[in-house]
């Protein structure tokens, strides 16, 4: 299941971060020590934008569907995407009211130039800040191309050297690693991080 938070006109990803972290102070009535969430690709829906949640419990993104969903809701809307028997399937939750939509009219946004995006770019590059894992990014053919060119141009000097021990080596890969994320991130990124 995909959850996707609406995102005001003006806002950053920061300012988003710090709306979905009060929610989880609520939730467990302070920030627990093991609480990553990221906010990843853009979605467009209607006109307006929803960031993605990513969390690695389930837990969290459950409590957050269940209070968008009961009474007055929360204070944005929310995209909640999943699959039943094989097929897309979406739901906007809107004040505490639940309302199937088409999934087919929900578009994937470029996180570079923030039209539409057609191509996704696999990356060991993990969002600002957050898990080393892979991760997809969403770019349109333009800036998927530029993306490659870029990371390409980054990685043409490794920072080992031939007298450097097995333990050197991997300190400095960990290192290089992080300096190719922030760079990347940056690039795709840029003011929105």
């Amino acid at each position: 299941m995909l959850v996707l938070i609406e995102k005001l006109a003006s806002e950053t990803r920061s300012t988003i971060a710090a709306f979905v972290e009060g929610l989880a102070q609520e939730f467990y009535g302070g920030r627990p020590e093991r609480l990553d969430c990221d906010l990843w690709e853009s979605r467009r829906f209607q006109g307006r934008e929803f960031v993605r949640m990513v969390c690695p419990t389930s837990t969290f993104q459950e409590f957050l569907i269940r209070h968008a969903s009961t009474g007055t809701g929360i204070s944005r809307d929310t995209l909640k995407l999943d699959f039943r028997s094989g097929q897309p399937v979406a739901c906007l939750i809107h004040r505490g009211q639940e309302s199937e939509c088409s999934p087919y009219e929900i578009e994937t946004i470029c996180e570079r130039c923030r039209k539409n995006a057609a191509v996704n770019a696999l990356s060991d590059i993990g969002p600002p800040g957050g898990s080393s894992a892979q991760r997809m990014w969403h770019f349109c053919k333009l800036c998927e191309d530029e993306f490659s060119s870029e990371r390409e141009r980054f990685m043409q000097e490794p920072p080992f050297r031939a007298d450097m021990s097995k333990e050197q080596r991997q300190a400095a890969a960990e290192e290089w690693r992080q300096e190719i994320n922030s760079h990347m991130s940056h690039w795709a990124l840029g003011d929105q991080a």
